[in-house]
């Protein structure tokens, strides 16, 4: 029973593993300009991309043919054979991936640029090879989110009224607190484009890692102070207080 249930799990990690890999190596789809009716084309994988799949697929291949219910010496003898000869065709994966990772990050025209990628990666940062390849981009990318979020508090800190939307808004009549409600929730936008950056970079769970934690503390207390319902429950207050003139 323990070696069926080493088998389930190792073939759901598989299975897992595969699913991602061919996930992250698919190039992005395209649509024939004209209808929308008209088929989306899926590009074909690049041939280093089809030979990566084609040796996880190969890895597990050979795990099949040993029989899993021979618990003899020999059977397990020939069991951890295979786990060992997996490994090492998934290492070699790993490390082309890897090695691709760091070229693309490496020759990226900007952040943004580097954030695109770093999000179509992500779900293979648990990897080592991986995780190993990225690390010193993700401490310049983690650095990128901290300087924007912290200008976006700054601009938060001047108040709106100092601001030149207001400026603008008041020359074309808008209602102020309607704009000022506005303007904060365009921050809020913002800062919500930025932490899924962090998540980009950081991959899931995120929130869990050293430099996530304090990200998130900071985003939830500069989302705190961007809430508008007291402002709108003033303005609210205000008119209400207004005599209401009947005709």
């Amino acid at each position: 029973q323990e070696r069926v249930n080493c088998m389930k799990d190792f073939r759901k990690q598989h299975e897992q593993l595969q699913a991602v890999i061919v996930r992250v190596l698919k190039p992005q789809s395209s649509t024939i300009q004209g209808s929308q009716k008209e088929p989306v084309l899926e590009p074909s994988l690049e041939t280093d991309d089809l030979s990566s799949v084609r040796e996880v697929k190969l890895a597990y291949e050979n795990v099949k043919v040993v029989d899993c219910l021979d618990l003899t010496p020999e059977g397990n003898a020939a069991w951890d054979a295979a786990l060992k000869r997996y490994d090492e065709r998934i290492d070699r994966v790993e490390t082309r991936i890897a090695a691709r990772l760091r070229d693309q990050l490496g020759t990226a025209k900007n952040a943004n640029e580097m954030f695109r990628i770093f999000s179509r990666f992500n779900a293979l940062f648990v990897r080592g090879h991986i995780r190993g390849a990225i690390r010193e981009y993700q401490a310049q990318l983690i650095q990128r989110v901290k300087d924007d979020i912290e200008a976006l508090h700054n601009k938060f800190k001047m108040q709106y009224s100092q601001t030149d939307t207001n400026r603008m808004c008041t020359k074309l009549d808008f209602p102020p607190v309607s704009s000022a409600i506005i303007w904060a929730r365009q921050i809020d936008h913002q800062l919500q484009t930025y932490l899924q950056r962090v998540e980009a970079v950081l991959g899931k769970g995120w929130e869990s890692h050293v430099e996530g934690q304090k990200l998130k503390k900071d985003g939830d207390d500069f989302r705190q102070k961007l809430n508008t319902q007291q402002l709108f429950e003033e303005w609210k207050k205000s008119v209400e207080a207004r005599p209401h003139i009947v005709q």
